[in-house]
């Protein structure tokens, strides 16, 4: 792991550690990373996610994409979407 991830996976088990939603689905969060290509075709997708990023998310129960948006103006909203498709509203 290199040393921006491992730095987001701090950032990540401060922020989201104690989720309800992380904590069912994903568990002790063990590693997070930045997912560029997916962070692209959401962006270039249009519908105001040009401030998205998608992020791989790995833990002791599960892993997923956890899709971060930033609309102007406006809190960033998270998303977990699993491997199955199904999403949940982190924050």
């Amino acid at each position: 792991m290199n040393a921006f991830n491992g730095v987001m996976t701090q950032a990540m088990q401060d922020e989201l550690g104690d989720n309800a939603v992380i904590q069912q689905h994903i568990g002790q969060i063990q590693a997070v990373s930045f997912n560029l290509g997916e962070t692209q075709k959401l962006q270039q997708g249009g519908g105001g996610q040009e401030g998205a990023a998608v992020m791989d998310i790995r833990g002791d129960k599960g892993s997923g994409q956890l899709i971060i948006l930033q609309r102007q103006g406006q809190e960033p909203s998270m998303e977990l979407k699993l491997p199955s498709g199904e999403t949940f509203n982190v924050k």
